[in-house]
C-alpha cells in the first residue's frame, strides 16, 4: 500500500554473507583491589564512528559502536572476577552505559542522566558475583538511547561459572557457543540507515540483522550448538524456529537452556507439534538454546 512505502527499505539479497562473530574484549591491565586485595581485570572500550556497506551499489552507512564494531566486543569473565571498564566517548553525542541484568551499584549502573559527553570517559566497576548468565551492555543516555542503540552501541557480557563445566554444554566461543544479536532496521533509498528520531510510536525496521549483518548464513556441523540470543531491536519481536534447508516446512525441536536469569533448572524442549506459535522472543530479553 502506498502509505507504507516510506517504511520500505531498498531490496536486499538474503543469505549472501557469513554471520560475523563479535571479537572478544581484551584485558588491558590486571590491577589489585586496594580494599579486598582481589585481582581486577581492567578494560578500555572506545565509542567511535565506523562505516558498513549494507547495499553493494548504494552508499555505505555510518554507525557508531564500541571499538568501532557492532555489536561491540564480548566480555567473557569467570564468576566473581571483578572487572573495571573505561568507556571513552569519541562519538557524536552524549550517552551512558548500562550493563543490562547486572545488580550494579548506583555509580556504575549507567542510569539515564549519568551521562558522559564527546571527549570524556566514564569508568564502571562490576563485581560479577551472579551465577552463569549472559548480560548485555548498551547505551542508556537520556533521550538518546534508541538512536545510540540503533546505530550500534550494544554488546554482550558473558559470566562463566565453573559449575557449568560438568553439564556438557557446547563450548568454544565463536565455534559452537555463538551469540546472536537480533536487530531490525530501516534504510533510506541511498543505502544509509534511517534515524529513529522523530518516530513517536515505534521503529519496526524491515531489514533483519544478526550480529549487525542483514540475513547472514552460518555453516554448521551435524552436532549440538549453543546460541545466546538477544533481541536488541527498538520495537520488533521475533518468532524463532529451526528448519531443515531440504524441508523448510519441517520445524526441528530444540532445547531452551537459559533465560535472562541464567540457566534453567532443566532444559525445556520445544516441540512444535505441541507448540504451534513457535518461540516468541521479546525485545531486550535473552534466550539461550
Amino acid at each position: 500500500m502506498p502509505m507504507f512505502k516510506k517504511y520500505e527499505s531498498p531490496k536486499l539479497q538474503l543469505y549472501e554473507k557469513a554471520l560475523p562473530i563479535p571479537p572478544q574484549a581484551e584485558v588491558k591491565y590486571k590491577i589489585t583491589n586496594p580494599v579486598t586485595g582481589n585481582e581486577i581485570w581492567y578494560y578500555e572500550l572506545e565509542v567511535k564512528p565506523f562505516t558498513q556497506q549494507i547495499y553493494p551499489n548504494l552508499q555505505a552507512t555510518r554507525l557508531i559502536g564500541y571499538n568501532g564494531t557492532a555489536p561491540g566486543p564480548i566480555f567473557i569473565v569467570p564468576r566473581y572476577q571483578e572487572t573495571y571498564v573505561r568507556f571513552v566517548n569519541n562519538g557524536d553525542r552524549e550517552g551512558a552505559v548500562h550493563l543490562h541484568g547486572s545488580p550494579s551499584r548506583a555509580p556504575f549502573d549507567g542510569w539515564a542522566e549519568d551521562e558522559y559527553f564527546p571527549g570524556q570517559y566514564k569508568d564502571y566497576y562490576y563485581p560479577n558475583y551472579e551465577s552463569a548468565k549472559t548480560l548485555w551492555y548498551h547505551d542508556h543516555g537520556l533521550g538518546v538511547t534508541s538512536e545510540n542503540v540503533l546505530f550500534g552501541q550494544t554488546g554482550t557480557y558473558l559470566i562463566h561459572d565453573p559449575a557449568e563445566d560438568p553439564l556438557g554444554l557446547p563450548s568454544g566461543y565463536g565455534q559452537y557457543d555463538i551469540p546472536l544479536v537480533l536487530t531490525s532496521k530501516h534504510y533510506n533509498p541511498d543505502g544509509t540507515l534511517k534515524s529513529s528520531q522523530g518516530e513517536r510510536q515505534s521503529y519496526w525496521g524491515d531489514v533483519i540483522h544478526v550480529n549487525e549483518q542483514p540475513w547472514p548464513f552460518l555453516n554448521v556441523e551435524p552436532r549440538k550448538y549453543r546460541f545466546r540470543i538477544l533481541d536488541a531491536s527498538l520495537s520488533r519481536n521475533f518468532d524463532l524456529f529451526f528448519v531443515l534447508s531440504s524441508a523448510p516446512s519441517t520445524r526441528l525441536p530444540f532445547h531452551v537452556i537459559a533465560s535472562d536469569a541464567g540457566l534453567l533448572s532443566v532444559p525445556n524442549k520445544q516441540v512444535f507439534d505441541d507448540f504451534p506459535d513457535l518461540i516468541n522472543h521479546l525485545m531486550n530479553p535473552r534466550l539461550f538454546v
